[in-house]
């Protein structure tokens, strides 16, 4: 019985050193351990085929495998599932769809770097199944949707980058519900409506916010949802004084920055201000505020610094 299983050990070994060997006639760049067992293994820019991939198989302690800028196609892509303990996996510049990221659902990847092609919603779903929870995303080279954007719901990522295609109305939505409440959000570039201001609704660790210039009246009703604000940019807004009096209830405001070029705002509307007692710091510089308003305001809260 020993003897067969040193026979057995043998072969093991003998099979695992002529597949390296194959390999390595390739142009594959090999690391070991200790144990002298393989566990890294590079095969990027070499000629490698799908089937010679086959040879994964006696890989057992492989942990990084690079392919990129390779051949390999959806069909080799299969072999590296029977490598069990891998962490990384290198795809980019390689022919792979996002189809084939199918075939590395539940191996638990540390890293996984896949190909433009593969970068879609489709790829995305594979690509989250493929790989550990992340605690970051930066998918601002991706082809992806607003719609999309909904797979990473839940995941209460510590970050997460996304490209300016998608910075919506929906994508505000689906981004807001991917990632842990945030304290600040920074809203300048997105292509939001006064609508999309709705999904600000819940968000209980929201400290300062900064909107789009976009927004108008009609959006600042919804920032009544998020009363612990305390800072708040509207700069260049299309800001009047009638929507100055959804603020009154942003009892919690400490900054507040209002203004730009075109700001129409005037001593009317700043006295909706007066009864936010803990501002320390007001920014009216453009704005139509007379010094008789800014008289009125610091009298009405002599903490607060006023610019203008």
């Amino acid at each position: 019985m020993k003897r067969l299983l040193t026979c057995s050990l043998l072969l093991c070994v003998a099979g695992c050193g002529s597949s390296v060997a194959r390999l390595e006639e390739l142009g594959a760049r090999v690391v070991r351990d200790e144990q002298n067992h393989v566990t890294i293994l590079n095969l990027a820019r070499t000629a490698v085929r799908d089937a010679d991939l086959v040879q994964l198989r006696t890989l057992q302690h492989l942990r990084e495998l690079s392919l990129t800028e390779t051949g390999i196609t959806d069909v080799g892509l299969a072999h590296v599932k029977a490598v069990p303990d891998l962490s990384a996996l290198y795809l980019v510049g390689t022919p792979i769809s996002s189809r084939g990221l199918a075939s590395l659902s539940n191996m638990q990847l540390d890293q996984l770097q896949i190909p433009a092609a593969a970068q879609t919603d489709r790829g995305l779903g594979y690509y989250l199944t493929a790989v550990k929870r992340p605690r970051a995303l930066d998918l601002r080279q991706w082809r992806i949707s607003d719609a999309g954007l909904e797979q990473l719901s839940g995941m209460e990522l510590e970050r997460l980058e996304i490209s300016e295609t998608i910075q919506t109305d929906l994508g505000l939505k689906h981004y807001l519900a991917a990632i842990q409440s945030p304290e600040v959000l920074s809203l300048y570039r997105w292509r939001i409506s006064d609508a999309g201001l709705r999904h600000l609704k819940g968000l209980k660790h929201l400290r300062q916010l900064q909107l789009p210039d976009q927004i108008t009246d009609a959006g600042l009703v919804h920032l009544k949802e998020v009363p612990v604000l305390q800072s708040l940019h509207l700069v260049r807004q299309q800001i009047t004084d009638a929507g100055l009096v959804h603020l009154k209830g942003l009892t919690n405001l400490r900054e507040l920055y209002l203004g730009g070029k075109r700001s129409t705002i005037t001593d009317a509307g700043i006295g909706h201000l007066m009864g936010l007692a803990k501002l320390t710091r007001l920014w009216l510089d453009g704005t139509q505020v007379t010094d008789a308003g800014v008289v009125a305001l610091r009298e009405a809260l002599p903490g607060c610094e006023i610019v203008k």
